[in-house]
């Protein structure tokens, strides 16, 4: 299994983020999106919608998260 989250974490690089991003975030061991909302004041099922990610509860270490306006 680690191969394969490996794999998928090397394909979610920060290089096809929306122009309008503010920032980003690179997924860290432990975190989840409604932590990273949290750091960033923005709503973690925005934060999934924006990013296309169909399931908030499955992220990845090493995704790259885009942070979108306010």
């Amino acid at each position: 299994t680690t191969t394969t989250v490996s794999s998928q974490a090397a394909t979610l690089s920060c290089s096809s983020i929306p122009a309008n991003a503010v920032s980003t975030h690179v997924v860290s061991a432990g975190e989840n999106l409604f932590r990273i909302g949290l750091r960033y004041g923005v709503h973690f099922s925005t934060l999934a919608s924006y990013n296309g990610i169909p399931d908030a509860t499955r992220i990845f270490v090493g995704q790259c998260i885009a942070i979108p306006p306010s």
